[in-house]
């Protein structure tokens, strides 16, 4: 082969090569799908294949912010056979795609005015072809306590049309639950109108629901709401009810479900897993990752508390432990007072101040591995196994730095501790407010720590508005 033939052959032989094995392939061009102002025709398709008429379909709508509750609202379904009727109406693609193959999914995300759209539109489809239904929001908590189908009037009674949880007296419609009788499907045609209603654009669905109801003899039923919680009627009560492992205790075994209404977004998945609505779907309680560390009986001034926070933290990362994180700390607030002309600071002592309302839960992400303060009362839940404990107790002298090291003795005695599974670090009867100047030492082993994490703004305040927890 003469060497101009040998080039030409060779040259083509790599391009070929090139082009079936290694060039990118061409990246396929999104087909836009059209928005539009119902369902789409695949949702009758689907519901038709895919669900049971004859047991009620219970169905969630989903986005990405979403993706962990929906795994956990069927985790809590399923103990009790309720999960092979469960379906999640997606708003985009993360929901359409997460790794989820127990979770039935639809595609919503062309129909326009989003989430409440779809919930009023999907109820009255499913009435109309003669569905029972049961609506979870996905900021609901189902805390797995009990079978939720067995705290909600029997499917077979017929005293009833629909029955909702309450939320200051008016229903919400976070869980409710529905028969396909004549009621249902004149209330939900009411409702469907009152939304396609150009003078109700930008009403919510919960708020056009409420009024679907006005002139008709529809028989509805306001849950018990001690099993059904809205925690808008809650939120001002947490530091002084909430805030403890007993306290929490008793809320789990006493609750059904939990609407998580003025819960910030940021904080949701935390409130899940404080107040029982985590599942297990991962591992997440079956699979110990490595030992635990407890800080407790945290106490004193704004200043006094993060110092300890932070050493907290730095000592989990430095002995490789995991921090449960305390479930509230002992707050010294310094509120400003009006007296006469002028303003003067009052102190105020609060024992059981959350600890969300102390620091941006979601600033500890990627700073040090934690889990939720009922880590260990949700794991024997779920696998019927506690968490071992030891305990030490801290002195003045463990805050000392080791000879030649730029960390407190406090590091060393941690990390020769190898006995049980998580190991509590007890501060009460410590003479914490003499120590929580922090020596220079001990100020700079937490410095970094200390900068990165970020304090709430509203720290001195008692209460909190809406979506306020943390700002």
């Amino acid at each position: 082969m003469r060497p101009a033939q040998r080039f030409i052959f060779l040259s083509i032989f790599i391009f070929v090569a090139w082009y079936l094995f290694l060039r990118s392939p061409a990246s396929k061009v999104a087909v836009p799908v059209e928005p539009r102002d119902d369902l789409p025709p695949t949702v009758a398709k689907f519901v038709k294949k895919k669900l049971n008429k004859a047991r009620p379909v219970t169905f969630t709508i989903g986005d990405e912010f979403s993706l962990d509750n929906l795994h956990n609202i069927r985790e809590k379904l399923l103990p009790w056979g309720r999960a092979s009727n469960y379906v999640v109406l997606c708003l985009d693609e993360p929901c359409m795609k997460m790794n989820a193959g127990g979770i039935k999914r639809i595609d919503v995300s062309m129909v326009r005015g989003g989430r409440g759209t779809v919930l009023i539109l999907f109820a009255l489809y499913l009435t109309e072809n003669h569905y029972s239904f049961l609506h979870v929001d996905s900021d609901i908590c189902l805390t797995g306590t009990h079978d939720p189908f067995s705290r909600t009037l029997k499917q077979n009674d017929d005293s009833w049309d629909v029955q909702f949880m309450e939320e200051n007296d008016r229903l919400d419609p976070g869980f409710w639950m529905s028969r396909p009788s004549t009621g249902t499907l004149a209330y939900l045609r009411a409702t469907e109108a009152l939304l396609k209603d150009p003078k109700n654009k930008g009403f919510s669905a919960t708020y056009l629901l409420r009024e679907g109801i006005r002139g008709l003899p529809l028989r509805y039923h306001l849950l018990d709401v001690k099993d059904f919680k809205s925690w808008a009627d809650y939120q001002a009560w947490e530091s002084q009810n909430f805030a403890t492992e007993p306290q929490i205790d008793v809320l789990i075994q006493g609750t059904t479900a939990i609407h998580f209404t003025c819960i910030d977004k940021s904080i949701r998945p935390y409130f899940g897993k404080l107040f029982g609505g985590w599942s297990d779907y991962n591992g997440y309680y079956s699979n110990i990752r490595g030992r635990y560390l407890i800080v407790s009986g945290i106490s004193g001034t704004n200043d006094q508390i993060i110092n300890f926070i932070a050493l907290a933290i730095q000592l989990a990362i430095d002995s490789g432990r995991i921090l449960i994180l305390p479930y509230h700390v002992e707050i010294i607030q310094r509120r400003m007072k009006k007296v006469g002309p002028d303003t003067i600071p009052e102190y105020k002592r609060i024992p059981t101040f959350p600890f969300y309302r102390v620091v941006d839960i979601n600033s500890l992400n990627g700073l040090v591995d934690y889990v939720e303060a009922s880590f260990a009362l949700n794991r024997e839940k779920f696998t019927g196994k506690d968490v071992s404990l030891d305990t030490l107790v801290l002195d003045e002298g463990m805050l000392e730095l080791e000879k030649g090291t730029k960390y407190p003795k406090l590091v060393t005695r941690v990390r020769q501790q190898s006995g049980a599974a998580a190991l509590s670090i007890e501060l009460r009867g410590f003479e914490i407010r003499n120590a929580a100047g922090f020596e220079p030492g001990v100020k700079d082993y937490v410095k970094r720590i200390k900068e990165k994490l970020r304090i709430c703004r509203n720290i001195d305040e008692s209460e909190t508005a809406c979506e306020k927890r943390c700002t």
